[in-house]
């Protein structure tokens, strides 16, 4: 195969991959008790980490939970069912 002939399948490889990228999805994960992180709730799908932070910061304050919760942002996260379903996330911010 000529030189010119494999760039030119190699980059059409490269579009075709980044056309099936889908965008990125920052998951929030408010925590009502800081220190048993077993229970939480989710607060949605959001498409950047600082729209999901003010989200889980807002769930806090709206539910009381300011002083003793937390909170965190997952990127890109699945169930991994060989972890019993637990989250797992590409990145995660606080």
């Amino acid at each position: 195969m000529k030189a010119e002939s494999l760039l030119v399948l190699l980059a059409l490889a490269a579009v075709v991959a980044y056309c099936r990228h889908e965008p990125d999805e920052w998951r929030g994960f408010v925590y009502p008790d800081k220190y048993n992180l077993t229970v939480h709730y989710e607060v949605g799908v959001h498409k950047s980490a600082d729209a999901c932070t003010a989200a889980a910061r807002n769930a806090l304050r709206i539910t009381g939970k300011w002083e003793s919760g937390d909170y965190e942002c997952g990127l890109n996260c699945e169930a991994d069912m060989s972890l019993g379903g637990l989250n797992v996330c590409k990145e995660t911010v606080k």
